[in-house]
């Protein structure tokens, strides 16, 4: 769950202090996305069964560290999609997570787009989640040390042969030993708006953002955690009203919530940087205490749902999946795989003109 403002380790005087990021973005005058030298090389560490390192070069991300390697910059850079998610996406998220945890000196995550200012992310893309570029060798030496989609037989321990509902990245995310904080400018629909909202520490929000849950007319449940932390953070009512009728809601209201940390006014440049500089300004200050005490304190938070929240995400993983046995589920997801074919055939025909 998101930390609301009314914090006392970030001041405003600390965030004053931090102002060289923010200054560095306002005279590029454009997104983080632009701003820096972005790398798309990291490394994947299970193949098969065993634990072994292997360069990997990201399909739709980019990353880079910053403030003295502290912090992961991650860019979603899918500008043409809109960020849509597709599998490797999904296989990229437990790549970049993994790679990080294991690079000692980043403290925390920080998660951009590069889709900005029109949005976040579009939500699932059908058409893509149907392969990957991801080595089938990678994808199940992570399955197997349970650091990527969860995935199993349908009477195995995940209850699905594919982890539509993302139950492996939300375990990780939830006992992540890492802080992950995001910027969200624009719209975020479906599993954009979870990708925002669900899994990270801290969420930065612009006036004009907007989120979205499209289950109903796509005849499917909720997912990622959604179904599971709502209720717990804005009410059983406002949880089913916004899962339930597909209704919009804002960012604003998110923090009135408690579900996102702050509204950033002004470009979208300053929605990153404050994200960045609010990073900076939170590990900076807490180093002259303990590291170790933040950190420590987000896992015992966390601590006090890892007994309810697993058995809930086998329960969305199996009420998703009945949901696709049914006729008229599948006709809609039917439907819209050939909507998203037809749009990509005709984007590679504009892209030949």
């Amino acid at each position: 769950m998101a930390a609301t403002s009314g914090h006392h380790l970030v001041t405003p005087e600390a965030l004053t202090g931090c102002s060289t990021i923010i200054k560095e973005l306002f005279t590029t005058g454009s997104s983080a996305a632009y701003s820096y030298s972005l790398s798309s090389e990291i490394s994947t560490y299970y193949y098969e069964k065993d634990e072994k390192t292997l360069p990997y070069t990201l399909k739709e991300f980019k990353c880079t560290l910053v403030h003295g390697s502290k912090i992961a910059l991650i860019v979603w850079d899918m500008r043409k999609t809109l960020n849509a998610i597709t599998r490797t996406t999904l296989w990229e998220l437990c790549f970049l997570l993994e790679h990080f945890r294991r690079v000692e000196s980043v403290v925390a995550l920080v998660w951009v787009s590069s889709s900005t200012p029109k949005g976040f992310c579009s939500g699932a893309n059908p058409a893509g989640l149907q392969s990957t570029e991801v080595a089938d060798e990678v994808a199940a030496g992570y399955k197997h040390a349970r650091r990527g989609l969860a995935e199993d037989f349908p009477n195995g321990r995940d209850g699905s042969s594919i982890d539509f509902t993302l139950k492996g990245p939300v375990a990780i995310w939830h006992e992540y030993p890492k802080l992950s904080i995001c910027a969200c400018p624009g719209l975020a629909i479906g599993g954009g708006t979870n990708a925002a909202l669900m899994v990270h520490d801290f969420v930065f929000v612009a006036p004009d953002t907007k989120f979205r849950f499209p289950f109903a007319e796509l005849g499917v449940t909720a997912e990622v955690a959604s179904s599971y932390w709502l209720p717990r953070w804005v009410g059983m009512a406002r949880a089913k009203e916004w899962i339930m009728t597909g209704k919009w809601f804002t960012g604003p209201e998110c923090v009135a919530a408690g579900i996102a940390t702050e509204v950033v006014t002004g470009p979208v440049y300053a929605l990153e940087g404050h994200a960045l500089a609010y990073t900076q300004a939170l590990l900076d200050t807490s180093a002259k205490f303990s590291t170790v005490s933040l950190l420590k304190n987000k896992r015992l938070l966390h601590a006090s749902y890892d007994a309810t929240l697993e058995p809930h995400l086998t329960k969305e993983q199996l009420f998703f999946t009945e949901c696709l046995s049914d006729r008229d589920s599948m006709e809609r997801f039917s439907n819209l795989m050939k909507l998203a074919k037809k749009r990509k055939a005709e984007q590679q025909q504009k892209s030949k003109l």
